[in-house]
């Protein structure tokens, strides 16, 4: 969906056991992009992005602990 709440659509259809593994999204400031959890077989929570139309999923981390709660911040100048 849109930021403003506009042109919902499903991007994928869990089972009810599953739905946890799928969780918390964050928009991006712009509205283009959606940050979120998702947990795999194992449990492990890895964070992914995806555009807004559910196009180009790309999974940020990899690692043995738990990674949830994705939050946007603004990018930072380099000093110097």
């Amino acid at each position: 969906m849109n930021a403003d709440g506009s042109g919902q659509q499903m991007l994928a259809r869990y089972s009810v056991r599953l739905t946890f593994a799928f969780t918390e999204p964050s928009w991006s400031p712009d509205g283009r992009k959606i940050a979120f959890w998702k947990g795999d077989r194992a449990l492990n929570k890895e964070i992914y992005i995806i555009d807004a139309d559910g196009s180009g999923q790309q999974r940020l981390t990899r690692n043995p602990a738990p990674d949830i709660s994705p939050d946007w911040q603004p990018a930072r100048g380099r000093k110097g």
